[in-house]
């Protein structure tokens, strides 16, 4: 029995990563992301946006939940970053 929409498509919806990658490779522009997976990844990311930019959490998020604005942000650690997003 056919399931719509398939598994894949709410696979991909469901991860904003994975969504922004996915519209990019079928050509479709984004505004420019940067994953952030650990503390590294949190400081390239500061540093490729000059400190300011959106925050938002991988997956779980709708309707701006688990999204937060950032301004000539400082690296803090990946873990304090995460406590204050409320650990989402």
């Amino acid at each position: 029995v056919p399931v719509y929409p398939p598994a894949r498509a709410l696979e991909v919806a469901q991860d904003r990563v994975a969504e922004k990658k996915f519209l990019n490779g079928i050509g479709i522009p984004t505004a420019d992301f940067c994953p952030v997976d650990n503390d590294d990844e949190l400081t390239a990311a500061l540093k490729k946006f000059a400190g300011s930019g959106i925050l938002k959490t991988r997956r779980m998020g709708y309707d701006g939940k688990g999204q937060r604005v950032f301004r000539n942000m400082d690296t803090g650690g990946f873990a304090g970053t995460c406590e204050a997003m409320g650990n989402v």
